[in-house]
């Protein structure tokens, strides 16, 4: 019997043996290999990222951003012809960049290791930033899902971080059982 405060304790002795030790050891090189390169589920997270943002600049009301002021939705209706979505605007060049990988001010660079989705247009950091503001409200555009603000209910977004997830898990799961080769 055991007596773990006086330190004291009997083993049980167990034996196993692994039979196809070769096997294993091959799958165990092949995750080590193919587990240090995540190009394949990033590549696909960032197919749904781009796939998803369009939600967001097609929504015909305030989705998940604080509503315009009245007189800027009147100058907005009557310089662009529309009022939503909030974040396209006449130029379209922020929601253009994050659209496509291709499109102008779009960032997206997939590596082994990492991924990085975004924009360089010069005045979306105003509505990415967390600082205090006192006339713009903050609308971030580029986000893994809605966030405590999300009123959208959307699954595209909301859904993210969790399809995210999965789609590494799924890459995972096929390197460690030889589904994917």
């Amino acid at each position: 019997m055991a007596d773990f405060k006086k330190g004291t304790y009997s083993a049980i002795d167990f034996r196993f043996e692994v039979e196809n030790l070769a096997a294993i050891n091959k799958r165990f090189d092949v995750l080590a290999q193919k587990g240090a390169d995540f190009k394949i589920p990033f590549s696909l997270i960032s197919q749904d990222f781009y796939r998803s943002n369009k939600k967001l600049f097609t929504l015909k009301g305030a989705g998940l951003y604080q509503d315009l002021a009245p007189s800027t939705k009147a100058q907005k209706q009557r310089e662009i012809g529309q009022v939503y979505p909030i974040l396209v605007g006449q130029t379209r060049k922020l929601s253009k960049s994050v659209l496509g990988p291709r499109n102008p001010g779009s960032v997206n660079f997939i590596g082994s290791k990492s991924l990085v989705l975004g924009s360089t247009i010069e005045y979306g950091i105003f509505h990415q930033s967390d600082q205090p503001r006192r006339t713009l409200p903050q609308r971030k555009f580029v986000f893994i899902d809605g966030g405590p603000a999300d009123r959208s209910g959307d699954s595209s977004i909301a859904g993210r971080r969790e399809r995210w997830i999965n789609m590494v898990d799924d890459y995972l799961f096929q390197i460690t059982t030889g589904e994917l080769n």
